[in-house]
Order: structure tokens, then sequence, then C-alpha cells
């Protein structure tokens, strides 16, 4: 959408300078170092802008879908999960583990043995465990 009420034209192509502008208007947020490695595109259009999306986003867009699958098996609300439930959630979502892989992920997101996990640890757990 975002893409289309940029390109007035309709000419399925914007410039390269007006990709921070489509960013912006899809709700991204982004340091202008990291995007200065597209100055030099002279145009973009949608297949591009998704390639570019899933390379700077995919970790905001990962983070999302990671927080909203905490809160399904957060029953209370309270932003935690007990390592117990995280385990058990871990082996019937068919995750195709080892037990050992399972606990390996316990470890990492409860490093200190509290028996809690927050979100972010969930978070960094899982995202830690997909890049291993």
């Amino acid at each position: 959408m975002a893409f289309l009420m940029t390109d007035l034209a309709g000419a399925n192509s914007l410039p390269g300078g007006k990709l921070c502008e489509v960013l912006e208007l899809m709700g991204y947020t982004y340091d202008p170092k990291s995007m200065s490695e597209y100055s030099s595109l002279a145009s973009f259009d949608i297949p591009k802008l998704v390639e570019i999306v899933n390379k700077e986003f995919a970790s905001l867009n990962e983070e999302a879908a990671l927080s909203e699958a905490f809160k399904q098996f957060d029953a209370s609300g309270a932003g935690v999960l007990q390592t117990g439930d995280f385990r058990n959630i871990m082996n019937k979502m068919g995750t195709k583990l080892t037990e050992e892989e399972v606990e390996a992920l316990v470890k990492m997101a409860d490093p200190s043995g509290s028996g809690s996990i927050t979100i972010s640890a969930f978070q960094k757990a899982l995202i830690d465990q997909r890049n291993a």
C-alpha cells in the first residue's frame, strides 16, 4: 500500500531516493547508516522492496511473531513462562528437537536457573537456536 501511495505515476517503479519514505510509510524505523548500501539504487519495484524489507527487517518480523507465540503460551498474562511449561511447549510443538536440544534451549532462555523465562529471553533463545 505504501509503495502504491508513493507511485503516483503508476510506473510500478520508484526512484531509489524514495526508499526511506516508503519504509517510513510502512511503519519501519531504521538507522540511516544501515540503509547506506541502497543509496546507489537507481530505482526499485515491489519485489525489490520486499527483498529489502526481508533482509533489513527480518529480525523485527521474527521478534513480533515470537512475541505473539509467547503470549499464546503465557496463560496468566504475567509475561513469564515457567521453564517446565517451556519444556512442555517445545515438546508439544513437534519441533523435532531432542531432549538435549530442549534442555539447551531452556538453559539459554533461563541462564540464571531461576525457573522463569521472560519474553525477551524466549525470543533470544529461539532466534539463537535458529541461527546456530
